[in-house]
């Protein structure tokens, strides 16, 4: 009886240094797909009046496959009301000697300092422009500067695009016409006037 207690309590740890590496690795990570509703991936970049500059159907739905609301032509003025930006694929920086490092609150209203040590894996998610990320690690979300964290990690001449594996994303924007039409489209590269620190667009166009 007694070697069946001891048989059972050995299998019962073995079963559990099993499950806590695998249990912590879960955690770690950051679910899939992220979708951020309410981002505009750039820096400066903003949802108000924007110019059409390329014929693009609107669809109902964040969906190529749903119905068509509307099409908007060259020089139509929309409204560009919300977007969300679809991470499927995270980037990764991955720690190799400890550093400290800035991490702001996913909201950007407060900061503190990261002790991160090496193995410790900050995964990327959502491009706040200039090298600014919203960043997942160790299951919380944060905004942190990655050029920097790359630089002060990998000192020397290692290129920082070759350093970190690109997040895969898709973004969204609902679009609204002068019609009071609302819908959605992929293709944000069709519309002028996202950026708040540009010139803005001629109103006389």
């Amino acid at each position: 009886m007694m070697q069946r207690t001891v048989k059972l309590s050995w299998l019962l740890a073995l079963i559990i240094a099993i499950l806590i590496p695998l249990t912590s690795s879960a955690q770690t990570r950051p679910p899939l797909p992220y979708e951020d509703t309410g981002a505009c991936p750039f820096e400066c970049c903003t949802y108000r009046e924007w110019v059409v500059n390329k014929r693009t159907p609107i669809y109902r739905s964040r969906n190529n496959n749903s119905p068509v609301v509307f099409t908007v032509a060259p020089r139509d003025r929309v409204r560009g009301i919300t977007g969300v930006v679809i991470t499927t694929k995270a980037g990764e920086i991955k720690i190799t000697r400890p550093i400290t490092i800035q991490a702001y609150s996913d909201r950007g209203t407060t900061s503190r300092n990261i002790q991160a040590r090496p193995g410790d894996i900050i995964y990327l998610l959502t491009s706040q422009g200039e090298g600014s990320y919203k960043a997942w690690y160790k299951g919380q979300l944060i905004i942190i500067n990655a050029i920097d964290v790359m630089e002060e990690n990998q000192p020397g001449s290692a290129g920082y695009g070759n350093r970190i594996p690109p997040t895969t994303s898709t973004w969204w924007v609902q679009i609204r016409n002068r019609q009071g039409q609302t819908g959605w489209t992929v293709e944000a590269g069709n519309f002028d006037n996202k950026d708040a620190c540009g010139v803005p667009v001629d109103r006389s166009l």
